[in-house]
């Protein structure tokens, strides 16, 4: 979507994140491994991908709360 390559986008990360990566692996990545923790920021800024879309599948709407699976229940005093 970004409309670059597999290898600028590998090439691009590689240089952020100062790591080797193959194409091998990141093609991976992209059907059945989840990407390594380390390179999400990497991947987002060669991407311009969204890392809380990237990370929970849901777009993140800027003025609304960020949805939580668990909501606290106030505590009143007593």
């Amino acid at each position: 979507m970004s409309g670059k390559t597999r290898e600028q986008v590998i090439e691009e990360m590689a240089q952020i994140a100062g790591v080797k990566i193959k194409l091998d692996t990141y093609k991976k990545w992209e059907t059945r491994t989840p990407l390594p923790h380390h390179l999400i920021i990497a991947f987002c800024e060669v991407t311009g991908a969204d890392p809380y879309l990237l990370l929970t599948g849901t777009p993140f709407r800027l003025g609304r709360p960020i949805p939580t699976r668990h909501q606290a229940t106030p505590q009143t005093a007593a």
